[in-house]
């Protein structure tokens, strides 16, 4: 996925609203534009890439429901915007470069656990206290 993919990916769905799969997808290429900070260097690709990450996990956050998913995505607005603004003072810190790891593969986990198609499915009991109508 390229970043001008993750752009188009939170208009998809109309009114910026994106599924967990599509979350998921932005989440795996952040995680991987941090593992390429460790190869390559800092470079506009990777800030796009985080930056974009950043506002989708802070755009999904909704107020019922989803509270260790929130929790994950208000962890990736935080720690990406100091490793954000770290590249741009020159730099991260290898502690900036883990923390932010870490929070995006936390935040993949959530996701992955979120995804529609991991709800376990519910089979209703027939009730004991009366039997069928006749």
């Amino acid at each position: 996925m390229t970043v001008a993919d993750l752009g188009q990916a939170g208009n998809r769905n109309g009114a910026g609203m994106i599924g967990i799969d599509q979350e998921l997808s932005v989440a795996k290429s952040a995680k991987a534009a941090i593992d390429a900070l460790s190869t390559t260097g800092p470079n506009s690709s990777i800030v796009e890439t985080l930056r974009h990450a950043r506002d989708l996990a802070a755009s999904a956050m909704t107020f019922l429901g989803e509270g260790p998913l929130n929790d994950g995505r208000d962890k990736i607005g935080i720690t990406f915007s100091i490793l954000i603004r770290a590249l741009g003072d020159g730099g991260p810190t290898r502690e900036k470069i883990e923390d932010a790891k870490g929070a995006v593969e936390d935040w993949m986990k959530l996701l992955d656990g979120a995804t529609p198609r991991s709800e376990p499915k519910i089979q209703r009991r027939r009730s004991q206290m009366r039997g069928p109508r006749r």
